[in-house]
Formats: structure tokens, sequence, C-alpha cells
């Protein structure tokens, strides 16, 4: 009984020991295939032309660039709302 229980016990070790070094030879943890965790989202946007902000400010350059060409520049964005329904 006891060389069970000593063999149980040893087992697990080798078990767990093997497990951490197979585990820190695989790579960087988002590497495809071994990660337990899924991967994260990016936090914010990753290209600017995926920011609604720089699109609404990029517009708003642009058409005040049209106007100064027209000539008829009367320096009111005001009748155009900002970002996400804001006012600038």
């Amino acid at each position: 009984m006891r060389n069970l229980l000593a063999l149980v016990v040893i087992g697990l070790i080798v078990y767990t020991i093997i497990s951490l070094v197979l585990r820190s030879r695989s790579g960087p943890a988002g590497a495809p295939g071994r990660s337990w965790r899924a991967p994260k989202p990016p936090a914010g946007p990753v290209a600017p032309d995926d920011d609604p902000e720089f699109l609404w400010r990029l517009e708003q350059q642009q058409r005040r660039a049209e106007r100064e060409a027209k000539g008829t520049d009367d320096g009111s964005d005001s009748d155009q709302p900002g970002p996400l329904g804001t006012t600038p």
C-alpha cells in the first residue's frame, strides 16, 4: 500500500515538472494552440481609419478647404454635429 502511494506521489511530481517544462518551451503566450486564454481584442482603434473622431476631423478639414477654395468661408462649423453626436 505504501509503495502504491509513493508511486502516485512521485508520478504527480514528475507530471507537474514535465508540464511546466513543456509549457515554458511552447513559445510566447499568444502562440496559436498553446494558450489557454483567448486573445484580447485591441483596446482602441488600430488604424486612423478605424477612429470615428479622426474621420470626423478629416471630413471637417476637407469641407473647410473646399469652402476656402470657393471663397465662401464664413467660419461657422457649428451647424455640423461633432463625432458621435457631440458638438465641437
